[in-house]
C-alpha cells in the first residue's frame, strides 16, 4: 500500500511538472537572492535576466526534466527491493526533490511554515518506503513515523482551513462546488474541518486501538480531500481538459488517505497482538 501511495505521489507530481504548473520561477526570478550572482557572473543586468527568452526556456525545460525524473521515481518505487541500491538512491533523490518542491511552495506562500509541512506525507512517504525495504524498520517505528507525517499534514491543513493563514480560494471553491452552499457557509464548514484536523493531529497518538477511530476519520478525510480535486472541478463539457488538469492533483493526494489507512491497519494489528 505504501509502495502504491509513493508511486502515485511521484506520478502526480511528474504529470504536473510536464504540464508546466510548478513555481520554479520563484527561485530563478528572486531578485534578492540571485541579482548579485547573475550580474556578477554574466554580462546581463537583472532586468535582462528576467525578460530573456532563453532564461525562460531554461526554467521551463528544467520543469519538464524534473517531471520525467519523477516519472522514473514512480517506476523505481514499483521495482524497489532490499538489494536494489541504485533504485533506493533514486527514490531518496526523488524525496529530496519533493522537499525542495515543498520549499518552493513555502516560499511562494510568503514563508508560511504550515505550507511546507502540509506536504509531510508526500515527501515523507518515499523516505519511509526506503527505510522499510532497505533498512527493515519494525512496525512500531513505522507506525510512529506515519503518525508524525499524518499529524503534520492534517494540522497544517487545519491552519489554512480555520484562517490562521489566509484561506486558499480553491478551498472555498471546492466546498461551494461540492455542497452547493454560500461562501459564508463554506467558511463555517472549513473552520469546523480545521478544528477536527487539530483534534486528529493529537488523538492519533493515543495507544494502539484507542487511536483507531481517529485514524479511521483521517482515512476518510484524506481520500475525500483527494477526490474533491477532480470532482469539484469536473466539467462535462470539457471532460478531457478537466481530467488532464485535475487528475494528477488527486493522484498525488491519494496518499493522504492511504498513509492513515496503513497506520490504521498497523494499529489494529498491534492492538490485536497486545490483547492476545
Amino acid at each position: 500500500m505504501l509502495r502504491i501511495a509513493c508511486a502515485l505521489i511521484f506520478l502526480g507530481w511528474g504529470w504536473l511538472h510536464l504540464l508546466g504548473d510548478i513555481p520554479f520561477r520563484t527561485i530563478f526570478w528572486d531578485e534578492g537572492l540571485l541579482k548579485g550572482i547573475v550580474e556578477g557572473l554574466s554580462a546581463m543586468t537583472w532586468k535582462e535576466w528576467v525578460t530573456h527568452p532563453g532564461v525562460d526556456r531554461f526554467v521551463q525545460n528544467l520543469v519538464y526534466t524534473t517531471g520525467i525524473f519523477y516519472c522514473l521515481c514512480c517506476l523505481a518505487t514499483i521495482k524497489l527491493n532490499p538489494n536494489s541500491i541504485w533504485l533506493g538512491r533514486l527514490i531518496l533523490a526523488g524525496a529530496t526533490g519533493l522537499i525542495i518542491l515543498a520549499f518552493l511552495f513555502f516560499k511562494e506562500k510568503f514563508y508560511h511554515l504550515g505550507q511546507f509541512f502540509e506536504y509531510a506525507i508526500q515527501w515523507g512517504s518515499p523516505i519511509l518506503l526506503y527505510l522499510i525495504v532497505r533498512r527493515g524498520w519494525t512496525e512500531q517505528k513505522i507506525l510512529f513515523y506515519l503518525k508524525i507525517a499524518i499529524a503534520l499534514t492534517f494540522v497544517c491543513h487545519g491552519l489554512y482551513a480555520v484562517g490562521y493563514y489566509p484561506v486558499p480560494g480553491n478551498f472555498l471553491d471546492m466546498v461551494i462546488g461540492i455542497f452547493n452552499v454560500s461562501e459564508s457557509t463554506a467558511q463555517t464548514l472549513l473552520t469546523t474541518v480545521g478544528i477536527l484536523d487539530f483534534v486528529i493531529g493529537v488523538l492519533i497518538f493515543l495507544p494502539r486501538r484507542m487511536a483507531v477511530p481517529f485514524l479511521a476519520y483521517a482515512v476518510f478525510w484524506g481520500f475525500a480531500t483527494a477526490l474533491a480535486r477532480v470532482t469539484s472541478y469536473f466539467d462535462a463539457d470539457f471532460m478531457i481538459k478537466t481530467v488532464v488538469r485535475w487528475l494528477p492533483e488527486t493522484l498525488l493526494r491519494l496518499a493522504h488517505g492511504v498513509i492513515p489507512l496503513v497506520a490504521l491497519i498497523i494499529s489494529m494489528k498491534l492492538g490485536q497482538k497486545s490483547s492476545d
